[in-house]
């Protein structure tokens, strides 16, 4: 029987091997999409939706974009010296954000590459950013329906993708500003505390170890109160006059930095000084009622 149909005009020995052909490379290409996707074990999966949300959460609560890494890595020195110390307490507020976010971005990647190198994870991240990615998806979602095969894809999801290509972006931004961001964030640092010395702290004179008598270890509930709220080794010790003074050793990082900025906004008084060769931020007098009630209230 002869497979040409003459009134039509069609070879099906010629279509079934064009279709056969077509198929074939139709399958191909699923699989080498399909091969470019994360595959997830349940857990896998639960953990990589936990991190996504969360890092959906805290991007849009701390409003943080590429833009605005942008604006602050443009900031001269010259301009940092002439902000406010609101303005300056915003900008170190935004930089531990942005770190916090940039660690944040990489658990997400990692938790859908958890067996992969940092290399890889790094390459997935760039993928995701010059968005090979969502075009891989799209692209296994077009052919599954051209092969009319069930539908795998989740179009549903789409959106995620285009978050994670947001976010990897951003992630490349923090890395290719990163020199930057540290050379503004020391500057910063040094002009707050610059307009804290002027405005807030009282500057005493350094007291001799000898002045301190001996470390309160009972009792002394207002530097377990600090110690709670910052999670750092704040000590009492009595000095002369039967004054008690919470010492912290003063590493002068960014924990620091907010916790001197909420002592400010609470007009609780500060200074330094050297206690056994070491500097340390000292809260005087928080035995005395109006100190310690000040205390109280920042810890609640």
């Amino acid at each position: 029987m002869n497979n040409r149909n003459e009134g039509q005009g069609i070879d099906f020995n010629l279509l079934a091997t064009y279709l056969k052909t077509e198929l074939s490379k139709k399958t191909k290409q699923l699989e080498e999409a399909a091969a470019n996707l994360p595959v997830f074990t349940e857990e896998q999966t639960l953990s990589h939706e936990n991190k996504f949300n969360q890092l959906k959460s805290y991007m849009q609560e701390h409003q943080i974009s590429d833009k605005k890494l942008v604006e602050f890595c443009s900031l001269t020195a010259e301009k940092i010296q002439q902000l406010s110390f609101n303005e300056a307490t915003a900008y170190m507020v935004y930089i531990q954000d942005i770190n916090k976010a940039f660690s944040m971005i990489w658990e997400v990647f990692r938790s859908a590459e958890s067996k992969a190198s940092d290399t890889k994870v790094e390459e997935y991240i760039k993928n995701h950013a010059n968005g090979i990615c969502i075009k891989q998806l799209q692209d296994l979602a077009n052919h599954v329906k051209k092969c009319n095969m069930p539908n795998i894809v989740d179009e549903s999801k789409f959106p995620h993708f285009f978050l994670l290509q947001e976010w990897a972006k951003l992630y490349l931004s923090i890395k290719q500003y990163h020199t930057k961001l540290e050379i503004n964030k020391n500057i910063l640092a040094e002009h707050t505390v610059n307009l804290l010395g002027n405005n807030s702290i009282n500057v005493e004179e350094t007291l001799n170890d000898e002045q301190y008598l001996q470390e309160v270890t009972n009792n002394s509930s207002v530097a377990l109160a600090l110690k709670e709220k910052y999670h750092l080794d704040f000590k009492a010790w009595l000095r002369e006059g039967y004054y008690v003074d919470c010492l912290l050793k003063d590493n002068t990082n960014d924990d620091l930095f907010l916790m001197k900025n909420d002592f400010y906004q609470n007009d609780i008084k500060t200074h330094h000084t050297f206690f056994k060769g070491v500097n340390h931020l000292i809260i005087p007098n928080v035995n005395v009622k109006e100190v310690s009630d000040k205390i109280y209230c920042l810890v609640k």
